[in-house]
């Protein structure tokens, strides 16, 4: 093989190489993003749930709780309390900003019963919203 063609030949394997390179790194940096979005996605169900948490242990000190904003930490909730025929219904969403991508929200939705000494849960469920 002549000085040129083995140049050619090394240059050639060098860009396929790269080539190769940088679709490993995009492979991982796409990773890192899909890891990112499910962390938030459980923070925000989690704070959504504490959400619902707060509104039952308000509820069994003040029947007239309504609900209200509240943040933990990276996580902003909001939840609303409407008083339903003898029960209340209570809706609680949370919302997760990611950094340089679309917030992350989860939704909440409980039927309860609440005296002074418990209260029994007739439903909780997880409300998807398109």
């Amino acid at each position: 093989m002549r000085r040129g063609q083995a140049l050619m030949v090394a240059l050639f394997l060098l860009a396929v190489i790269m080539a190769l390179s940088l679709l490993g790194v995009r492979a991982v940096a796409g990773a890192g993003w899909a890891l990112h979005r499910e962390e938030a996605r459980l923070l925000a169900l989690n704070a959504a749930e504490g959400g619902v948490e707060l509104a039952l242990s308000r509820l069994r000190a003040d029947p007239g709780y309504r609900g209200g904003r509240i943040k933990v930490g990276r996580a902003t909730v909001k939840v609303e309390v409407e008083p339903e025929g003898g029960a209340y219904k209570i809706r609680s969403k949370a919302k997760v900003a990611l950094p340089g991508g679309p917030a992350v929200e989860r939704a909440i939705e409980v039927e309860a019963l609440i005296s002074e000494e418990a209260f029994a849960l007739r439903s909780w469920r997880e409300v998807f919203e398109e």
